[in-house]
């Protein structure tokens, strides 16, 4: 009697955990990318750095460390525990962002990742990115002190009035 045993091949497949991010102007968000191995997989699973196209302008994306993950050049490392790991992907938007730009944007992921068996896999996951954008405005006096000789002087002062965060004023009023 002669028993064949096929070994399954090794496999990683890829989950981005969330759809849906609203990413705030000079702050981050984060998503997690959940991966499975099967077959004979064996070791870690390195992350190649990830390429996303189509975030606003400005954004950056990047693999954060954190439990069981190693970031080195924006490559991670991550440790396999029962066939199962995550990768959390951090979304950083600029604090001055240029106006007109998009407030959502459609954003493609694509991971790839490699592991200690000669394994290589790659997925292209579709996340929506709203950017919540904090207008404001910034006021800077052309002096920097003011000085009287008597009360009944009046003197002059002028500002220079810059819109930031996106923000297109229609019309200012100063009072």
């Amino acid at each position: 009697l002669v028993v064949a045993i096929t070994k399954a091949p090794p496999t990683i497949t890829f989950l981005a955990n969330t759809a849906k991010l609203n990413l705030v102007q000079g702050s981050s968000a984060t998503t997690v990318v959940s991966f499975m191995t099967g077959g004979t997989f064996t070791g870690t699973v390195t992350l190649q750095p990830v390429a996303v196209t189509g975030l606003p302008t400005g954004t950056t994306a990047a693999w954060t460390p954190g439990s069981g993950i190693t970031v080195s050049a924006g490559v991670a490392t991550v440790t396999v525990t029962n066939g199962l790991g995550t990768a959390t992907l951090t979304l950083t938007a600029p604090a001055a962002t240029p106006n007109k730009i998009m407030p959502t944007s459609i954003a493609t992921l694509n991971i790839k990742a490699a592991g200690t068996t000669s394994t290589t896999a790659s997925a292209t996951e579709i996340l929506t990115v709203t950017m919540l954008y904090s207008p404001q405005i910034m006021v800077t006096p052309s002096l920097t002190s003011l000085s009287m000789a008597s009360a009944q002087q009046s003197v002059v002062e002028n500002f220079t009035i810059t819109p930031m965060g996106g923000y297109v004023p229609t019309s200012i009023v100063a009072t």
